[in-house]
């Protein structure tokens, strides 16, 4: 996955997505810590989602916008 921003910075992360144990436990508190989520995921719906984690992860940051 890679992101751009405006000044062509871009973040690139890379590693294996690991389904986490406790599906409902993370998902509410990742609500918890992101209300705003409730207005896109309100109430039950929010348990359409699956979070994960992403192991052997490796980052890299590239900033093509520079001189």
């Amino acid at each position: 996955m890679f992101v751009v921003n405006k000044d062509f910075q871009m973040v690139r992360l890379s590693g294996t997505a690991e389904k986490l144990p406790e599906q409902k436990y993370w998902i509410d508190r990742i609500f918890k810590e992101n209300p705003s989520m409730n207005s896109v995921y309100p109430n039950e719906s929010r348990y359409i989602l699956e979070p994960f984690c992403i192991a052997n992860a490796n980052i890299e940051f590239f900033d093509l916008g520079a001189d």
